[in-house]
């Protein structure tokens, strides 16, 4: 070996050979500290080339994901559990606007269209399911929501049937809700925007396809590119329904080609869906910016875009409804003794402490405070609700608070008294005597109301006659 040090390198050992490349290519890398992975030693599926887990690599957004991931699901399950809680007594079978009877009404309506187009216009599972049990009907799908979102909320994992499930189960309640489903947020039934955008394989949002979607209106721009990774693969978790091809996370190698096969049609489902938005927000832009705007208003039977309106000015005092009953044979004498009932949330006993609202939503409570807006006449349930008062109904008495008539028989007469309530004034006379509110009779709702008088109206409207009726 020492008689080779004056003879000529060999070619293998020559600079500009790859055996003396290599070494000095590795020594430049070291000291840039940075350095192509070698394919020829791919990183495990997963982890990246540190050996982090993929989750928690740089750029993932895996926290962002599990947060609104989780988030969403919070919401989605107070939404179920208050259906779940809330919907036989307002929808159901003999409920205060019953969903059979509408859907009766929506089918005859558009009897001389076929089952696809009704169900395009409104689209709910209900019109899949037997209608002779509706109750039934809506606990299952109140249950399914609540057993997916609980999951999701849990476990921090979704991919896009489970959140297109939530979407569906949740907008057909909506849809057959009526009026107790008819607020801003469930316009947007949970989100349905949040939920559609991550198909597997297809990350719409990427972020090649967020900058060419830069037409869409502000707020949705601002809403949808960081949920980009809001997928969070089921590929380890048993009974995974749908694989990703990559796992989230996983980088390549710089000027390699994009292992995930479909990336043109990738790019092009975030042009089209860009596009779709787009067009769809048109109606939404155009009430935004009219003289005339409409609230809480969904443009399209899928609800994926819609308007969320608020009020103008916030008052100081509020009108309520108050439902009063007597035991008294005759309504009108003066030694008749009404009295209230009391609901969960709404104002009521002037010495009743406020009630917090959020997030559980008593339907019923936030109908009475709209109720008292308008009239009994636009407000036909309210005249539902105080027959099945009269007959001591078991379902409708669950959303009270107080019945004053419990253990005894049921009033012989309920009315509608018309109140202005406003919070008494700290140090004065009412907050002295342990008094939150302050209210005032503005006059008589809707008059003292009999059984007898309510069987001609129920049958009308084709409600179930509640009690001996």
């Amino acid at each position: 070996m020492g008689g080779a040090s004056g003879s000529a390198p060999s070619p293998h050992m020559r600079p500009d050979s790859p055996t003396m490349a290599a070494p000095a290519e590795s020594l430049r890398r070291r000291k840039t500290g940075y350095s192509d992975p070698e394919p020829e030693s791919p990183p495990a599926p997963g982890r990246d080339p540190a050996g982090s887990p993929a989750h928690l690599h740089t750029g993932t957004f895996w926290l962002t994901r599990i947060v609104l991931l989780k988030a969403l699901a919070f919401v989605y399950f107070v939404a179920f559990l208050v259906a779940f809680h809330q919907n036989k007594q307002l929808i159901g079978d003999r409920g205060l606007l019953p969903c059979r009877v509408f859907l009766k009404n929506f089918q005859q309506y558009f009897q001389d269209r076929t089952s696809w187009e009704v169900f395009s216009y409104m689209p709910t599972i209900l019109w899949l399911m037997d209608w002779s049990d509706m109750n039934s009907n809506l606990d299952l799908l109140a249950l399914l929501g609540l057993g997916i979102s609980s999951f999701v909320l849990i476990t921090g994992c979704a991919n896009m049937l489970l959140m297109a499930a939530l979407w569906g189960l949740y907008m057909s309640l909506v849809n057959v809700g009526h009026v107790w489903y008819s607020f801003g947020p469930d316009q947007d039934p949970g989100g349905p925007v949040l939920a559609r955008p991550h198909l597997h394989g297809f990350p719409l949002r990427d972020p090649a396809g967020a900058q060419s979607c830069g037409v869409l209106p502000a707020p949705l721009t601002l809403v949808v590119p960081p949920l980009r990774d809001a997928q969070q693969p089921l590929h380890r978790a048993p009974g995974a329904l749908l694989p990703l091809p990559r796992p989230a996370g996983v980088h390549h190698p710089r000027g390699a080609a994009d292992p995930v096969p479909g990336s043109v049609v990738r790019r092009a489902a975030n042009v089209s869906l860009g596009v779709l938005l787009a067009w769809l927000s048109m109606p939404v832009v155009l009430n935004l910016l009219s003289s005339r705007q409409v609230m809480n208003t969904h443009f399209n039977s899928l609800h994926i875009v819609n308007t969320y309106g608020a009020f103008g000015s916030i008052t100081k005092e509020r009108a309520e409804v108050i439902l009063q009953g007597t035991a008294s044979s005759n309504a009108s004498a003066p030694d008749a003794v009404w009295e209230d009932y009391e609901f969960k949330c709404k104002p009521g006993d002037p010495s009743r402490r406020p009630c917090l609202i959020s997030p559980y939503h008593y339907r019923l409570d936030w109908l009475m405070w709209f109720a008292a807006f308008q009239t009994y006449e636009h407000n036909d349930w309210i005249i539902h609700l105080a027959g099945k008062l009269l007959a001591s109904d078991a379902e409708a008495l669950s959303l009270l608070a107080h019945n004053p008539f419990a253990g005894r028989p049921p009033p012989r007469w309920v009315r509608g008294e018309h109140y202005r309530y406003k919070f008494s004034r700290p140090g004065g006379r009412h907050a002295a005597e342990g008094k939150w509110w302050v209210r005032k009779r503005i006059g008589a709702y809707f008059p003292p109301l009999s059984l007898e008088e309510l069987r001609p109206y129920f049958r009308d409207r084709g409600w179930p006659l509640p009690g001996p009726l």
